[in-house]
């Protein structure tokens, strides 16, 4: 199986730790190209950000289909035009904020965000509504002094980042 997994900012540094934790994580038989687009933002902290890494992204998703992978990985958490990816490609596409919170529901009644800003809560709240889960949702939370310890957080059975949870 072959996945490209698209980083949809333009920030190589964090195109490289997506391709650590995806290398760590695959199959044996599984081979997995990361990218990030050479247009676009340097990170996404914005609904600007989202919408700028839009274009960038897709291209990559048509990129993917072209070359015959099978699946496409979309990683960031707010799901970078992921209905446009979806809507072109022949291929499965995934996204990490959709996909964390199906998992969510899969183990509790509730789930939780946190997330890097005061000002991505209001966004958060809005893609939460778009996947129909506002109910589901306890709390979304921006990131604090006491969330100091997440980086070292270890949660290996379901491969999340650990700055970004979902319970």
């Amino acid at each position: 199986m072959r996945i490209l997994i698209i980083n949809p900012n333009t920030s190589e540094r964090m195109t490289a730790k997506i391709r650590a934790v995806a290398e760590a994580a695959k199959r044996d038989d599984c081979e997995v190209t990361v990218i990030c687009p050479t247009r676009g933002p340097g990170t996404i902290e914005s609904s600007y950000d989202e919408a700028y890494a839009i274009a960038p992204t897709i291209d990559l998703v048509k990129q993917a289909n072209e070359e015959d992978y099978d699946a496409i990985i979309l990683a960031c958490f707010c799901d970078v035009g992921i209905e446009a990816a979806k809507e072109i490609s022949s291929i499965p596409v995934l996204s990490l904020e959709e996909t964390v919170l199906s998992i969510a529901l899969l183990l509790g009644n509730k789930f939780g965000i946190m997330t890097e800003k005061r000002p991505r809560v209001a966004m958060k709240e809005l893609h939460v509504r778009r996947h129909g889960l506002l109910e589901r949702m306890a709390s979304i939370r921006s990131r604090c002094r006491w969330l100091s310890w997440m980086p070292t957080l270890n949660v290996p059975r379901l491969r999340v980042w650990p700055w970004r949870i979902a319970w």
